[in-house]
């Protein structure tokens, strides 16, 4: 009895070293298997509970403290308990079967407050696992497993490389059983040779290093906050108001708005109604947040009865915009450094509104999964067209999936420096000098022909965006991973470049840290009512 609780103590200390020894100690005949054995699982399942009642008794001592409340508070932090929570025993058995993750994941379920029961019934089943499998191979294996340990300091990293790689089979292996999931795993492989499906936070880790080296290298960390004197926030790194923006650009080239807000529903109408008849308008009309992002909450209202509709569904500050049928547009990306006279364009991003043609058999859905660009994004083009995406459309007729130029809703980029010609440049360029204090930024463009572009006439700015911009040529799908970071650090390069001229001329002053990180909190929380999804209505 005495071995037995020797052993379940010894792995409070490691269990590890404690369920190898037990082999060895077993094989040596100086261990009996009761203690070897069940001391070691009963000592590793005891030592998980207390892992866990530290956590919870952590939470319940700090969540007094108003630095922990943000800390708990934070977006990563509900992701992960989410996580935990839908995959509560998958992380439990990975945990257990993969040296260090076991201290902070069982300290952290015990932190966020999970189920104590169901983590008792895994961690039981998981020890019991684990235990045996480690004593019995050290019965056989021990001496080996020793010398191996004090001889070769790569052990862990290459057990942690196995049972990360048997995590991933593992996963691969449930969404195979699954038809559905199985479809999403292809897709998923399928986008990683296109640059331009790549999830957005994995394009700008290799920026995220650049951009250490530009704040070092220009000495300046928060030059990119102040390339924009003239544009709120930042010069327009979130939240600006599109209105004011749109409102201090030249009236010919740009489209006819009204900003609406607080007014009661009929004032609406009545405001819309007036508009529109002042400008001579007809339906369709553009309703879109007048802070917005990519896309989101853009409306296409197409009548009286759908205005209406619409308008019970907006509860923040809204553009009522002109419709401008295009049927071509493009994103211009324009800079001028503070100390120069003429300003210049980076790139030219063209739009290709995406649109299939039925034949007859197939339904919306079926045609846009057997699309070998349109199956990516399969979800845009269903929240677009719920009404009719399990309909069967006519043979050769066409349909338009998408009306709003953003890559997320659908549409295709395609790089357009050939539409860049001198006369487009100073056309550019002396619309942005008469927006005093505007130095960087993407216009956002319709027009009727690619030619009148090129001579800088019949052309209307929908919308500019000012230092969050992207050179969305990068989206190309013919571009190379090479071509599109370098458009991007070139981007970065002269939006850094811009912020510190503004300020060594006295233009603007840097944002506090304190600032920007609640403008990026207000950003977050004010997305969460935004609709994800630009539709017609």
């Amino acid at each position: 009895m005495k071995d037995f609780f020797g052993v379940a103590f010894a792995t409070f200390l490691s269990e590890d070293l404690t369920c190898i020894g037990s082999g060895i100690l077993l094989r040596t005949n100086r261990l009996d298997p009761y203690s070897a054995f069940l001391g070691s699982t009963l000592g590793i399942f005891i030592g998980d509970l207390i892992l866990f009642i530290i956590g919870f008794f952590f939470h319940k001592s700090f969540s007094h403290f108003e630095f922990y409340q943000k800390i708990i508070s934070l977006s990563i932090i509900n992701k992960i308990q989410t996580g935990l929570k839908e995959n509560f025993a998958y992380a439990i058995f990975i945990s257990r079967f993969t040296p260090g993750l076991r201290l902070p994941t069982y300290l952290l379920t015990g932190i966020l407050r999970l189920s104590f029961i169901r983590f008792t019934l895994y961690t039981f089943i998981a020890s019991f696992l684990w235990t045996p499998i480690l004593v019995a191979v050290s019965y056989f294996y021990g001496e080996l497993i020793i010398d191996y340990l004090q001889n070769n300091k790569f052990f862990y990293p290459i057990l942690f490389t196995f049972t990360f790689l048997g995590a991933v089979v593992y996963r691969i292996t449930l969404k195979l059983m699954k038809g559905e999931s199985r479809r999403e795993l292809f897709l998923t492989i399928s986008k990683i040779p296109r640059f331009e499906f790549w999830n957005s936070t994995l394009v700008y880790i290799p920026v995220a290093f650049y951009l250490i080296y530009l704040a070092i290298r220009l000495k300046g960390i928060r030059y990119f906050t102040t390339a924009n004197p003239a544009i709120e926030n930042g010069g327009g790194l979130a939240l600006e108001s599109k209105f004011k923006i749109l409102s201090n650009l030249n009236k010919e080239f740009t489209v006819k708005s009204i900003l609406l807000d607080k007014e009661s529903l009929d004032e609406k109408i009545l405001l819309i109604k007036k508009f529109m008849t002042e400008n001579e308008l007809e339906f369709p009309i553009i309703l879109k947040p007048d802070m917005g992002e990519r896309g989101l909450s853009i409306k296409l209202v197409s009548s009286n009865d759908s205005l209406i509709q619409t308008l019970g569904e907006i509860n923040f500050p809204f553009l009522v915009q002109e419709f401008h049928p295009g049927p071509n547009e493009v994103g211009i990306f324009y800079y001028r450094f503070p100390k120069n006279d003429k300003g210049d364009i980076l790139s030219i991003n063209k739009k290709i509104f995406p649109k299939i043609t039925g034949d007859g058999k197939n339904t919306l859905r079926e045609l846009v999964r057997l699309h070998p660009r349109f199956r990516f994004q399969e979800k845009s083009f269903f929240e677009n067209n719920q009404s009719i995406f399990d309909f069967i459309l006519e043979k050769d007729k066409e349909y338009t999936l998408g009306f709003s130029g953003n890559h997320f809703q659908g549409c295709m980029f395609i790089d357009g420096a050939n539409l860049i010609t001198p006369t487009l440049i100073k056309t550019i360029d002396e619309i942005a000098k008469e927006f005093s204090g505007f130095y960087f930024g993407r216009f956002d463009i319709r027009y009727v022909s690619d030619e009148d572009l090129k001579q800088g006439k019949n052309f209307k700015i929908i919308e500019l965006n000012g230092s969050s911009s992207e050179s969305t040529n990068i989206y190309d799908p013919n571009f190379t991973v090479l071509q599109a970071y370098g458009y991007l650090f070139k981007q970065w390069k002269i939006l850094w470049t811009v912020g510190k001229q503004c300020v060594e001329l006295g233009f603007s002053k840097p944002m506090a840290y304190q600032e920007f990180f609640s403008l990026l909190k207000k950003h977050r929380e004010y997305k969460k009512n935004l609709d994800p999804y630009a539709k017609k209505n």
